[in-house]
């Protein structure tokens, strides 16, 4: 079962804005910094997405989420 990305999107915006977080996780529009990219897993990072992100130029980090269970990876 796989879900399109709008899809997704959608329900993640959801969830954003259920935890009034969605504000934050918007660029605004007009903005000229930096965006912030991050991929979420329900379990463990793959072990080569760092050096990934790293090849890609993205920033590597690695923070703990919120919701048990969740790893962000990403720029922080």
């Amino acid at each position: 079962w796989v879900e399109s990305g709008e899809a997704i999107a959608r329900r993640v915006a959801w969830w954003l804005d259920q935890a009034g977080q969605l504000a934050g996780a918007q660029t605004p529009p007009g903005h000229s910094g930096p965006v912030v990219i991050s991929a979420c897993f329900s379990g463990d990072a793959p072990d080569d997405l760092g050096p990934f992100m790293s090849e890609m130029g993205i920033p590597v980090g690695l923070v703990a989420g919120h919701w048990p269970g969740v790893t962000v990876t990403g720029s922080v």
